[in-house]
């Protein structure tokens, strides 16, 4: 069975990071998450998924983000923290006036 929004590119890419990060998320886990890695995330655009185009989001549905926020956490708990940590940082500054 497959989550809705499985299709979307940002899908694709989430499910391509998973594989990888599922490997290594104990040694992250013990020693930390290193600045390469949340490159990796940032440059396939899953930082901020659904964050408008001029904020460098990708304005991608709320579904994919949830499906792509679940990839991430279900491959390495502590990669998914940092990201949303981010995540959360800017949906608070969009919902600012």
């Amino acid at each position: 069975m497959t989550a809705q929004g499985d299709e979307h590119r940002l899908v694709k890419a989430a499910q391509a990071l998973a594989e990888t990060f599922d490997r290594d998320a104990a040694k992250v886990e013990r020693e930390g998450i290193s600045r390469a890695r949340l490159d990796v995330v940032a440059k396939q655009g899953l930082i901020a998924p659904s964050a408008p185009l001029e904020f460098g989001g990708a304005a991608a549905p709320l579904d994919v983000a949830r499906r792509i926020t679940e990839l991430l956490a279900g491959a390495c708990g502590t990669t998914w923290f940092v990201v949303t940590q981010h995540r959360s940082a800017l949906d608070a500054v969009l919902t600012t006036q």
